[in-house]
């Protein structure tokens, strides 16, 4: 006998944005062992994709997930389109609020986490093991707003690796709008997280 399977959608999710096509999500639950496998997501655009596929199981008591998404290239106004709001959501507003224009040339984004992992600590921040998160990607032509002590930039093509705590990056091209001369074509974010040993 076959039992529906209902999914409950965020209010973020349930209303498609206007440049995205489609959402496809097929999964398969294992009666016997549990096992949430999810062959396919996608969020489907004409100017980009994003599609991933993983797992998620309940471990020794907890609920434990692993997944990998590819993300094609695409103009930086679809990948905030695209980008739940309860997702990532630091991550997402930064992306808002310093990013003006450009195009993600593609990233991959693996995931291995557990529910105690995505438990907040005693300041309300998100403290993700290191190897709960790798994700590379690629921008061209990005427009940046000042921030920190960095001025503005302008045309810039690049790099960055994103793990659980820490950010890198690697600028192969760029113009920092600056009235002093700026060679900066490496930096990076250190975890600002005091680790417990």
């Amino acid at each position: 006998m076959k039992a529906p399977i209902s999914i409950w959608l965020p209010e973020t999710i349930r209303c498609l944005p206007k440049k995205l096509n489609k959402i496809i999500l097929n999964t398969k639950v294992g009666r016997d062992t549990g096992i949430a496998t999810v062959e396919r997501f996608a969020m489907l655009a004409d100017e980009g994709s994003v599609q991933g596929s993983g797992s998620m199981a309940m471990v020794q008591g907890e609920l434990t997930a692993g997944m990998t998404f590819v993300i094609s290239r695409m103009p930086y106004e679809l990948l905030t389109h695209m980008w739940p709001v309860n997702v990532a959501n630091g991550a997402r507003k930064w992306v808002i609020e310093n990013i003006e224009g450009g195009t993600l040339t593609g990233a991959t984004i693996d995931l291995a986490l557990t529910e105690s992992m995505l438990k907040r600590n005693e300041v309300g921040r998100l403290v993700l093991p290191d190897d709960a998160v790798n994700m590379t990607f690629g921008v061209q032509d990005a427009r940046f707003k000042g921030f920190g002590d960095f001025p503005p930039a302008d045309g810039v093509d690049g790099t960055g690796i994103v793990t659980g705590r820490t950010f890198l990056s690697s600028v192969t091209k760029g113009e920092f709008i600056t009235n002093e001369p700026a060679l900066l074509h490496h930096f990076q974010w250190p975890d600002r997280n005091p680790r417990s040993f």
